[in-house]
């Protein structure tokens, strides 16, 4: 909602943008978050299937627990997604994470 009514006040406030680019983002962007919605629901749902086999009795360290995995997943699945869609704003990143997954790549 946030991204749509910003788009349209900048829209109308710079007297047109390049539309098609900025809408191509948009959609881009939408797909990538609900792609991480999802990964994170289904990792939410197996999560507090296994959490009763946690050894620790403390509320509070299982749901870090289950916070931290999830939000894990949908940062990897929103990061995947992004650089699948070829997002603009995923491009700086493309070079430093490339060359991280060379650096623990097998070498054969």
């Amino acid at each position: 909602i946030h991204m749509m009514t910003m788009f349209i006040l900048l829209r109308k406030r710079l007297k047109g943008l390049d539309d098609i680019v900025l809408l191509a983002s948009c959609i881009k962007i939408v797909l990538a978050t609900l792609g991480a919605s999802i990964a994170c629901k289904i990792t939410l749902v197996v999560m507090n299937s296994l959490i009763v086999y946690l050894p620790t009795h403390s509320v509070f360290a299982r749901q870090l627990i289950v916070l931290l995995t999830c939000l894990g997943v949908s940062g990897i699945v929103y990061g995947l997604c992004a650089a699948k869609l070829k997002m603009e704003e995923f491009k700086p990143y493309k070079a430093k994470i490339q060359k991280l997954l060379r650096r623990f790549a097998p070498t054969s």
